[in-house]
């Protein structure tokens, strides 16, 4: 399951994915979060958002609330056996226009703002992207696995993240 796992029931999704998953099939969350931090474009354009949005509340990115304490409520269930949490950083050239069409997807962000906060930013974008024949983004895709109990795994900050897991014999 990639970057939309907050949208289920999340008791009901991993009981879900356990009855579907063969005995000792893997189960995956993966996210690809920005880090737009180490590019000061990308910080301009993120401290514009939250001065539109002062109350966006993120729900579909890697910086949720929910992948905060992804890796620990995996780890709880019965379902599943040991979690493991990876991640690792890559960057990715975007031109403006693909850069602006990530933006557009991302569903939380034009809900919270509404559409004529969402417009007004987007051509804040447009603007402050005119001309770039490229945008370097930085992104940290952190997947994770749950193998067996015996093994258990865990990243110095494991309350954050995705994690997978295989199934326990059904």
């Amino acid at each position: 399951m990639a970057s939309s796992f907050h949208w289920p029931d999340f008791d009901l999704a991993v009981r879900e994915f356990h009855r579907i998953l063969r005995p000792g099939g893997l189960f995956m969350a993966l996210w690809n979060t920005r880090r737009y931090e180490s590019n000061p474009l990308l910080v301009e354009i993120e401290d514009h958002l939250h001065t539109l949005v002062p109350e966006l509340r993120r729900v579909s990115s890697g910086r949720s609330e929910f992948c905060a304490t992804l890796t620990e409520r995996l780890a709880e269930r019965s379902e599943f056996e040991d979690v493991l949490y990876l991640e690792g950083l890559h960057t990715e050239n975007q031109s403006p226009e693909r850069y602006i069409g990530l933006w557009e997807s991302v569903n939380d962000v034009r809900v919270q703002a509404g559409e004529e906060r969402f417009r007004h930013f987007i051509d804040y974008i447009r603007e402050r992207t005119a001309g770039q024949p490229v945008i370097e983004a930085e992104y940290l895709t952190a997947p994770g696995s749950r193998e067996n109990r015996n093994t258990r795994r865990r990243p110095p900050d494991s309350g954050r993240g995705a994690g997978t897991g295989r199934t326990h014999g059904s």
